[in-house]
């Protein structure tokens, strides 16, 4: 049962932190970049996209992560590139929390009382 409330825990945990997600890699790109928000963007989206190739491979992409890349793809189009930022960097923590989860509970299996 123990097993049960802390593979809960640690989801719910995930889960609050995805919620948090700040600017940092944003901030980071736009030292990278010189501060230009198509680069900064292509920057990312190539990160998000390689993040969710990862976790998509081990079968464990969550949910919405593939739809905000789209969503970002859509605002670059519209010139929104500060959106699209926000929606990549959200996609790639998203991917990266996806793939250690599943990493961590590779060995998870039915617990029997």
């Amino acid at each position: 049962m123990n097993k049960v409330i802390a593979s809960t825990l640690a989801t719910a945990i995930v889960i609050g932190l995805s919620a948090c997600a700040g600017n940092g890699a944003k901030d980071d790109m736009a030292m990278e970049s010189g501060g230009n928000d198509s680069a900064q963007y292509q920057i990312q989206l190539k990160a998000a996209e390689a993040a969710y190739a990862k976790v998509d491979a081990i079968g464990n992409a969550w949910v919405f992560t593939a739809d905000f890349i789209e969503e970002a793809k859509k605002a670059a189009e519209e010139n929104k590139f500060d959106a699209a930022i926000k929606l990549l960097t959200q996609a790639k923590f998203q991917s990266d929390m996806a793939y250690k989860q599943g990493e961590e509970q590779k060995q998870a299996g039915p617990v029997l009382f």
